[in-house]
């Protein structure tokens, strides 16, 4: 997840993982959170109502995520295929020298030892 929590979007619902001593049990709600014995067992609607809060945290993150338009990330794409020289492609750059082709097998020759 994002590390949002429900209660922070003012919604005051609690995850079933947080538990409260029961001497603030008594005393209805604390923090925002809403309070339950230790063995309490989550409702349907409770249930519900966190899937749905946390689906809507994850909406709320894809629109905040910042978009590039088609046509804008196309142009780029081109520009970039045009001016970086691709030695996979001699048909389009021309055949470079073994020197120049980083995918070329090394050249094998003497070895020196020191």
């Amino acid at each position: 997840m994002n590390g949002h929590t429900p209660s922070q979007d003012g919604l005051g619902v609690s995850d079933s993982t947080s538990h409260i001593p029961t001497s603030a049990a008594a005393g209805g709600q604390a923090q925002g959170r809403l309070i339950r014995p230790k063995g309490h067992k989550q409702s349907m609607a409770e249930l519900k109502l966190r899937r749905l809060t946390e689906h809507n945290l994850r909406l709320r993150d894809d629109l905040a995520r910042p978009r590039v338009r088609v046509s804008e990330a196309s142009l780029g794409l081109l520009k970039y295929c045009t001016s970086t020289k691709d030695p996979m492609l001699p048909s389009i750059w021309g055949s470079s020298g073994k020197s120049a082709d980083p995918f070329a097998p090394p050249e094998k020759g003497c070895c020196t030892l020191m």
